[in-house]
């Protein structure tokens, strides 16, 4: 998948000019302490001789990794991948660099059934604490699998509304109840299907379908929402008929906003690529898994936006998501048209369902496709890379909520300029993950390097001194007297 970035307005857009920005940033409860942390960063490449396939992943762009303390590895699912789109998950370890297959790639199997999503990219991948589950969120890149699903012939007794096909293989009754029929004539949805007669009825007419015509039968064409158990190793999908558990957020959604908030047990999702206007933020509860979708607030939300995988971020410290960056979608959005690259920076909290424009005075250049994650250690949120327009960055910035600050760090060394990577953060050895991702020129990476943060400054190098006067080798008879001169340097 390609992205033209195709407007950037120096700091983002105007903050006057996006609903909400009115709202004072001091409104929001704030328990770190004010003064952000002064921070030295080190960026070490990891060991990553597993990666290549069939044995690792290969080099990884589009989707996203999550930490999971069960395993205490860091977990990653699908995206663009050797097999193009992908559906497989791995597990890294940090500390000895192997990789491990916790679930095989699986060519399109909505056009088989409901056991997993189809491969996708621009897929939200986050862990779930209390069930200990993986959640994959929205992305409609599984539509390219109606193509390749098998091509069958209507047979005599078909019609408009009416399939039979004796080659169908189900043997029960309404084994195919919900699944779709797409013919030249478009896509209907099936309602009933007779096992004796091999006939399914269509809710919508298609045409020209009659005896003689091709159609295509599919489950599922999308990834949708999804879960996955890794004790079970069994995907249940919410918006497939085993899984349904009421509404879903309307819409394809495509690399959309999602963060876990550890107090109330929930997820946030918001924007992301849709075929349909919503600033909504969608609630879904773990414990009961049924969605919520919240009103836009009063006080206002950001412009609609979309690019935001690993741009949204949930501080646990202040009970906040903080959102940067992404690119504006729509072109009736006013505030910010279509294409326009975004350097705002916005937090929303769930418990009362508010956003806040924040507006610091200094903030990285806009972007999109660039990694954020919350460090646990210092309560800040790391953010790597991305890009806008043709060309990339590796520049590393921190944002401290409580203080409304951004804070560029200046490393010795960095991994090379990306966007599109994916990251984690590791709280036992203290770490922020990155891998992968794409550079222009150079294609999909498959590199892994972990930052390494300490409180304080880096150490004062002690000043250089270099005699001038006497020279070397002089001598002196005693009694004497001698002057000596010197310069220094502190660097």
């Amino acid at each position: 998948m390609a992205l033209i970035l195709l407007t950037s307005c120096g700091g983002g857009e105007d903050p006057k000019s996006d609903t909400g920005s009115a709202r004072n940033a001091s409104a929001l409860k704030r328990s770190q302490p004010v003064a952000a942390p002064t921070l030295t960063a080190a960026w070490t490449e990891l060991p990553n001789a597993g990666v290549a396939t069939p044995s690792g992943p290969g080099g990884r762009a589009w989707t996203e990794m999550t930490w999971d303390p069960v395993r205490a590895e860091i977990v990653l699912f699908g995206g663009n991948g050797p097999n193009l789109y992908d559906n497989d998950i791995w597990s890294y370890k940090t500390e000895t660099g192997a990789w491990t297959l916790l679930d095989p790639h699986t060519h399109c199997p909505g056009n088989e059934g409901y056991s997993k999503p189809n491969g996708t990219d621009d897929t939200n991948f986050k862990y779930d604490p209390v069930n200990n589950l993986y959640w994959a969120f929205g992305a409609a890149s599984g539509y390219r699998c109606i193509g390749l699903g098998p091509s069958r012939i209507a047979a005599p007794g078909s019609g408009p509304t009416t399939i039979v096909d004796p080659s169908l293989s189900a043997d029960v009754d309404d084994h195919y109840t919900e699944w779709f029929v797409n013919s030249t004539d478009g896509t209907a949805k099936v309602v009933d299907y007779d096992a004796g007669t091999r006939t399914l009825s269509l809710a919508t007419p298609l045409a020209s379908l009659t005896a003689g015509s091709t159609y295509r039968l599919y489950a599922t064409s999308g990834a949708g929402f999804w879960y996955f158990d890794p004790t079970t190793q069994v995907w249940v999908g919410q918006n497939t008929p085993p899984g349904n558990t009421g509404p879903i957020p309307t819409q394809a959604r495509i690399a959309p906003a999602v963060d876990y908030s550890v107090v109330d047990e929930a997820f946030a999702l918001w924007g992301g690529l849709s075929m349909g206007s919503d600033r909504s933020v969608w609630k879904l509860d773990v414990r009961t898994k049924k969605w919520t979708q919240l009103p836009v607030p009063a006080g206002g939300a950001p412009a609609h936006r979309r690019e935001l995988l690993n741009s949204f971020v949930y501080d646990k410290v202040n009970d906040v998501f903080i959102l940067f960056g992404g690119v504006c979608s729509y072109a009736f959005d006013t505030a910010c048209p279509e294409g326009t690259v975004s350097g705002q920076t916005w937090a929303y909290r769930l418990a009362t369902n508010t956003w806040v424009n924040m507006n610091p005075s200094t903030a990285p250049t806009p972007r999109a496709q660039h990694l954020m994650v919350y460090d646990d250690e210092h309560g800040i949120i790391v953010l790597f890379g991305g890009g806008a327009g043709g060309s990339e960055t590796n520049d590393t910035w921190v944002y401290h909520y409580a203080s409304n600050t951004w804070t560029p760090l200046a490393p010795a060394s960095a991994p090379p300029p990306r966007r599109l990577g994916q990251v984690a953060y590791n709280p036992v050895t203290r770490q922020t993950i990155i891998f992968g991702g794409a550079t222009t020129g150079v294609g999909q990476r498959s590199d892994i390097w972990a930052l390494k943060l300490t409180s304080g400054a880096p150490p004062n190098t002690p000043p250089s001194v270099s005699l001038t006067s006497p020279a070397p080798g002089s001598t002196y008879t005693a009694p004497a007297t001698i002057a000596l001169a010197a310069s220094a340097s502190d660097t």
